[in-house]
């Protein structure tokens, strides 16, 4: 006959702390559903249109920012020619000219 004392010691030091530890998560997964802390994102695009609605950072993506880059017009930042007629001195390059003033 096997010990006796042997298999309820094991029975104690395994099932027991496995069932204890089962019924807390099925309890915490119980409340959880019963009283979720955040909306269930299952719109992506629509929690994240609430959330910037109400001043809330967002998460920003790569793809994103280059998107909105695309759309802005931007102005160079120094342009290749100016188009304007000859100056005084009668040059082509305005620049130039006025360089020329504010050193002489």
């Amino acid at each position: 006959m096997p010990p006796v004392a042997a298999i309820v010691t094991g029975f104690v030091l395994v099932a027991v702390p496995a069932i204890i530890l089962m019924t807390i998560w099925a309890g915490v997964t119980m409340w959880r559903l019963v009283f979720p802390d955040d909306e269930l994102p299952f719109d992506r695009s629509a929690v994240l249109a609430r959330a910037q609605e109400r001043g809330d950072a967002v998460p920003v993506g790569f793809t994103d920012i280059l998107a909105q880059q695309r759309r802005q017009r931007t102005a160079p930042v120094m342009p290749q020619r100016l188009r304007v007629g000859p100056t005084a001195r009668g040059s082509d390059a305005p620049l130039a000219d006025d360089l020329w003033r504010r050193r002489n």
